[in-house]
């Protein structure tokens, strides 16, 4: 992963497709994703839903201003047929990348989401592709609450499909801290989920700079939406040669503690900061974490599967999976809750 800063990883699910943007469509899933799961109780919540999947991919969405246009990838539950997305109304959910991250490194969240019923939008933050990801994280943030209208407008051919008032947004480090921007500034999104996020800014951008923002404390006061993360310390001071990735005062754990509504910490054991991608190796963050990958990828489709069905669909089924007991049991992570 190329990544200077102490910036981190971003995940950002938005929902939504265009048919004049869109430049492809598939259909996607194996046979077992033909069986009908129907309610959570039927099957593990990180192993694929009931669903098979509809792709749209690339997608063009206007973003914040008339200058940004977002990429995206679009994952929604397909019909029977395959050639359309299913009947019904389903939440919606905007995710983010991290820093210097593509989107691609978070596709199996994108399609976990989608195959449980969720549509989701998967972005390519703008100008994140270089050596040094986007000094101003309000832009992006901005972009978040552009996706979510275009989703639920007439343009997009969404609209029909998505729930309004069922909207969550989700990321990765730098997509972590994107998304919380985001939450606290747009009252339509109900839940919120950090992987690991990180309310750090660039190197070169300091407090007095335009390009400055920070979440927590300062906006969690005005942030409506319920408040899921999850995250390592292992990350928290670098090494001689490589930055502190998720530094101590500006990780998971500070969205925590200064969440004013219903939240959820999780912190995984012996993993690092680059866990929660897809393929990406722990370098630059040191030290490397011993935990399996997909361990913790698992945990963290689970984690996140069951926030949005609890809070988005008022699933109280949802509060014992997200107690985690055999996993804290274990000793393989450890589970906070207000």
């Amino acid at each position: 992963m190329k990544k200077l800063s102490s910036i981190g990883l971003a995940f950002v699910l938005v929902l939504g497709s265009s048919a004049l943007s869109l430049a492809g469509c598939e259909m996607s899933g194996d046979e077992s994703s033909d069986v009908e799961r129907s309610t959570a109780a039927d099957t593990a919540l990180e192993d694929p839903g009931p669903y098979q999947l509809y792709i749209m991919d690339p997608v063009s969405i206007p973003g914040s201003a008339s200058n940004r246009t977002v990429q995206t990838t679009i994952c929604a539950p397909a019909s029977e047929d395959g050639t359309q997305i299913a009947e019904g109304r389903f939440p919606l959910i905007v995710t983010s990348p991290g820093a210097t991250m593509p989107r691609t490194q978070y596709r199996s969240y994108c399609d976990h989401l989608g195959s449980w019923g969720f549509i989701v939008i998967s972005q390519s933050i703008i100008g994140n592709s270089g050596l040094f990801p986007p000094a101003n994280h309000k832009k992006p943030a901005a972009d978040v609450s552009a996706m979510i209208d275009w989703a639920l407008s007439s343009d997009s051919g969404l609209a029909d499909s998505i729930d309004a008032d069922s909207i969550g947004v989700a990321g990765h480090s730098m997509g972590g801290k994107v998304s919380m921007l985001a939450a606290a500034a747009d009252s339509r999104i109900g839940a919120v989920v950090g992987w690991d996020p990180v309310d750090a800014n660039g190197p070169f951008t300091g407090r007095n700079s335009p390009d400055w923002s920070s979440v927590t404390p300062e906006l969690m006061p005005d942030m409506a939406a319920a408040v899921a993360v999850l995250g390592e310390t292992l990350n928290k001071r670098g090494g001689f040669f490589t930055p502190a990735c998720a530094p101590e005062a500006d990780n998971f754990q500070q969205y925590y503690e200064h969440s004013v509504n219903a939240s959820l910490e999780v912190e995984m054991f012996d993993t690092d900061h680059n866990d929660w991608t897809d393929r990406s190796g722990c370098w630059p963050c040191s030290p490397c974490g011993s935990a399996d990958r997909s361990f913790v990828q698992a945990i963290a489709r689970r984690v996140t599967l069951a926030w949005f069905r609890r809070q988005l669909l008022d699933d109280a089924s949802m509060d014992d999976i997200l107690a985690l007991r055999d996993e804290v049991a274990a000793d393989q992570l450890a589970v906070r809750s207000k």
